[in-house]
């Protein structure tokens, strides 16, 4: 994610009062906004709002909002519509995994380019554009392409790169799969980049350096145009980003994070680091705080010696292995020692080498994932006694207060763990869910006024968390799981997990949100999220009126989704038309409810797939078979007639 775009108030039509003050030494104009008087009057009472609060407001809206806004009047004109030209993107040309060349673009498309750059190079969007995006994949879809497309991408690089000293604010550059003309890297060392994303590029040496950049990530998947700490599929026969731009754009003073998920771009990486980073005492002005690495690097042997060059390091994120179709496997590492990394705050990675990494460092936050199970999931009972050696190391070890993790099942034993961490704030549970277990003790009633339905897979996880005692100072506590609800309707699981959380949050008056979600994508999925209305009134007497107030306060709620629903016109129901067929076939509609409960707010989120069916009964023509509805539609049987025809054709061919 990229900073919320700051704009200055040289565009906006509003008379600015400067002051000029001159220093002894250097003389600096310097400007102070003192008065913002309109220079036409606005009826509207938002008029008396200074622009300085609105160009803090707009950037948080959605571009629908923008696109609205700018609509008003010619003053909001002025402040929205240059955040809709945050971003300057172009594709020179596209990839695919299928052919070895690059798809190239039509001619056409450098004369749209052309006229693209001309309206953001305008006085009053300029100032707006913060990040230039010259890469093979798209922000916005793919066009249509044909083979007579021969457009030269250099055209098109050379038009962006002449266009970018007109943007005064800019501070992103992501440059994919291109390699730098030394020409365009001159250009592009003149300007204060903040932060750049690499994929599969180099430059020719020797070249200027770019001593301004602070955040770096490198052959990252782009995906919406963002980083998914992923590999993309598309660049597997290249070779990565250069060790030569390493040394150009990585300086010890002024970097402050890197991301690669690529394994042999992080072993460049960490080569770069170790060779061109100074060595203890020199390397406590190192400013790299943030590193993100595949797993794999922990082999290299330049790993050890770069974390060594790195004494400011705060995070540490050793993604695990993307590739699901090969076996995982544990790497040895060496021993660290105890004067590196001192200042790690932050870890990801296996529970395997968490401990070689506590060892005298005060860890706060802790994302943990394992080799135990497919995707990097951690069994239970391994976990636990990493936590509990963990927790024995004194201080030291229970500083922890973020704790996320990634697990086959959550057990008796793993919840009652968390106990062991007092100064706990966070916990975040990600489980595939095998069979469910209290460990050899049944569940009670003790201390617990809500009694429940315990029937369903999800209501059984209640009633194992329900006998927990969470650390004291636990405020937020997430759970997303696999398990169903069983033949629970709606409004039966709303009832069941409000129960559950209220009694929850009446026993633990330090939590302020909970969320639990549950069920898979081909079944239905659910989300509860509660968050307390007034977190410093958290005592409630646990009486047995309070389990009736939510009942009655739940059914108030089902009202407007009953409304809603028949408004419309819910997941049940698909109309006739062919063009709704292809809309909502398969399709899947999201219902959210929304309760005010005695101690929180309960908002309810269903994601449930629409049930598609067909049959064909004798004597009947092809049927729809909905979520409570069946309706004739002869539309099936003539898609039918032409697939069983494009099969014959297919196989006598």
């Amino acid at each position: 994610m990229y900073p919320v775009p700051s704009l200055d108030l040289s565009s906006v039509p509003y008379t600015v009062t400067t002051t000029t003050t001159t220093h002894a030494h250097s003389p600096v104009v310097h400007r102070h906004f003192r008065s913002l008087t309109p220079r036409s009057t606005f009826c509207s009472p938002l008029s008396a709002l200074p622009v300085e609060i609105w160009l803090n407001i707009l950037p948080f809206l959605p571009p629908s909002d923008l696109h609205t806004i700018s609509l008003v009047s010619s003053l909001f004109r002025s402040i929205a519509q240059p955040l809709l030209f945050t971003t300057l993107d172009i594709s020179p040309f596209f990839l695919t995994y299928s052919t070895t060349r690059p798809i190239l673009r039509p001619n056409a498309y450098l004369d749209r380019t052309k006229h693209r750059v001309a309206l953001y190079q305008q006085p009053h969007i300029a100032h707006a554009v913060q990040h230039v995006w010259v890469s093979p994949y798209s922000r916005r879809g793919f066009p249509l392409r044909n083979n007579r497309d021969h457009l030269d991408p250099s055209e098109l690089i050379q038009l962006i790169i002449d266009a970018l000293p007109s943007f005064p604010n800019l501070d992103t550059l992501s440059w994919h799969c291109t390699d730098f003309k030394p020409e365009w890297w001159a250009v592009i060392s003149r300007i204060p980049l903040k932060r750049l994303w690499l994929n599969s590029c180099a430059v020719k040496s020797p070249a200027p350096l770019l001593p301004s950049v602070t955040h770096l990530d490198l052959d990252h998947w782009a995906w919406e145009g963002q980083v998914t700490n992923h590999i993309s599929i598309h660049e597997e026969r290249s070779n990565g980003v250069h060790a030569s731009l390493f040394l150009l754009v990585v300086h010890p003073d002024t970097i402050a994070s890197i991301s690669v998920p690529r394994i042999d771009t992080a072993l460049r990486l960490l080569m770069a680091i170790h060779k061109s980073f100074p060595s203890y005492p020199s390397s406590a002005s190192c400013s790299l705080k943030s590193l993100t690495l595949p797993f794999p690097a922990l082999a290299s042997a330049f790993f050890v010696p770069a974390l060594q060059r790195c004494p400011n390091l705060e995070m540490l994120r050793l993604l695990p292995p993307m590739d699901v179709s090969s076996p995982q496997q544990d790497f040895p590492l060496g021993p660290i020692p105890r004067d590196c990394i001192p200042h790690l705050r932050s870890f990801e990675g296996p529970y395997t080498r968490l401990l070689d990494f506590a060892v005298s460092r005060h860890i706060h936050d802790l994302i943990l994932w394992g080799f135990d199970d497919l995707p990097a999931q951690c069994d239970a009972a391994a976990l636990v006694d990493t936590l509990h050696v963990l927790a024995a190391m004194g201080k030291e070890g229970k500083a922890v207060r973020v704790l996320k993790v990634a697990m086959l099942t959550i057990t008796v034993s793993f919840m009652r763990c968390l106990e062991l961490f007092e100064d706990l704030r966070e916990v975040a549970i990600e489980s595939l869910d095998g069979p469910l277990r209290y460990g050899g003790h049944s569940p009670s009633q003790k201390n617990y006024p809500f009694e429940f339905d315990s029937k369903s897979p999800i209501s059984l996880l209640f009633c194992i968390l329900r006998d927990i005692d969470l650390p004291p100072h636990l405020t937020h506590l997430t759970i997303h799981t696999r398990l169903n609800s069983g033949n629970q309707d709606s409004a039966q699981q709303k009832n069941t997990v409000a129960l559950f959380i209220e009694g929850l949050a009446a026993r633990h008056t330090a939590l302020c949100k909970v969320e639990i979600g549950w069920g898979v994508y081909w079944t239905g999925m659910f989300i509860a999220t509660w968050e307390r209305v007034n977190p410093t009134d958290r005592a409630i007497s646990a009486a047995t009126s309070h389990d009736e107030q939510i009942k009655l306060m739940l059914q108030s709620s089902q009202v407007d989704d009953t409304e809603r629903d028949s408004m419309d016109s819910g997941y049940h129901s698909i109309q006739s038309s062919l063009a709704s067929c292809l809309d909502s076939y398969p399709s899947q509609r999201t219902l959210v409810t929304h309760a005010m409960l005695p101690l929180g707010k309960l908002t309810f989120t269903e994601h449930r797939r629409r049930t598609v069916t067909m049959c064909a009964p004798s004597g009947a023509s092809w049927m729809y078979v909905g979520s409570g509805e069946v309706r004739n539609d002869r539309w099936f049987q003539k898609l039918a007639t032409r697939l069983r025809g494009v099969v014959k054709r297919y196989l006598r061919i």
